[in-house]
């Protein structure tokens, strides 16, 4: 019979409401214990689940990493990045890359769609790129716009509901183009067929 439950994990929140059906250790289901753990915490990156008999259960669990954070309604989310909102944070890492979204609603445990998490992706690799320095982004739910402005005071504009996911490809080969040409870029709206660039004179 089942005596000992041991957790190891780095959040207390842990939901394991009705998870052992079973106090027989040898009937007891390891995969869907994970499953049926998974589905409750949106937070869990990996579970790790093992019987020490006679009468002990050993559950391991690693939380998914914060890659971004979406700030919206004056509070600040947590994102993994396979898009899970993590949960409300009012301190978020200065080190990792924010997104600010009006009309947004969200709560823990809703999955952002791709094309917002496309977006998301770029502004926090772009923190290890050089030649592309971000100084602030946001996104308008009501439109479907993303706005990036660079450090340089150059504008990205960048339409969710239709973006290129080889969007960022094509601004740092506009951007090390133009840079080379000594020629400095006021604007670049990717909402049409192909980039239209705008100077600043």
């Amino acid at each position: 019979m089942l005596k000992t439950v041991i957790i190891t994990t780095p959040d207390n929140n842990l939901n394991l409401a009705h998870v052992f059906s079973s106090q027989i250790i040898l009937l007891i289901d390891t995969d869907d214990i994970k499953k049926n753990i998974q589905s409750k915490n949106s937070w869990i990156d990996h579970i790790s689940i093992t019987k020490s008999y006679p009468d002990k259960l050993l559950i391991s669990v690693d939380r998914k990493s914060i890659f971004s954070y979406i700030e919206t309604a004056g509070a600040f989310y947590e994102v993994s990045s396979d898009g899970f909102i993590l949960k409300k944070t009012y301190s978020p890492n200065p080190s990792l890359s924010k997104v600010q979204i009006e009309g947004l609603k969200i709560k823990e445990g809703d999955i952002l769609p791709k094309d917002l998490l496309l977006l998301l992706t770029f502004i926090s690799d772009s923190k290890l790129n050089p030649s592309i320095q971000i100084e602030s982004a946001s996104v308008d739910a009501s439109s479907q716009k993303g706005t990036i402005v660079l450090k340089d005071g150059t504008i990205i504009e960048v339409p969710l509901y239709k973006i290129n996911p080889s969007f960022p490809a094509s601004l740092q080969i506009i951007i090390d183009r133009f840079r080379i040409e000594g020629k400095k870029l006021s604007k670049i709206d990717f909402s049409f067929g192909k980039p239209v660039i705008t100077f600043t004179h």
